[in-house]
């Protein structure tokens, strides 16, 4: 588990959300990048450190509570929410 501040970006796409992601990285985050496909978020997250993709359907809270807990279990506590 990552010793790092997390910030969890809600809403991965190449615009806006994969800047977001980029710029906590940059800042020293844990980024974990939500989007309902991984195409996106997969690759980002292998091109950024401690970053890891998580599959959520914002729609559904049944996958927003899984892709929280997911997170929490694997890159810790979430310390800031983006919301794209």
């Amino acid at each position: 588990m990552s010793k790092k501040q997390v910030c969890a970006v809600v809403g991965v796409g190449i615009g806006n959300g994969a800047a977001l992601a980029r710029r906590f990285s940059d800042d020293g985050y844990a980024v974990a990048l939500l989007a309902r496909s991984d195409k996106v978020s997969g690759e980002l997250a292998q091109a950024l450190p401690d970053a890891k993709a998580f599959p959520c359907d914002v729609g559904d809270p049944a996958s927003i509570a899984k892709a929280f807990a997911d997170i929490r279990a694997q890159l810790g506590e979430v310390d800031v929410v983006a919301y794209n």
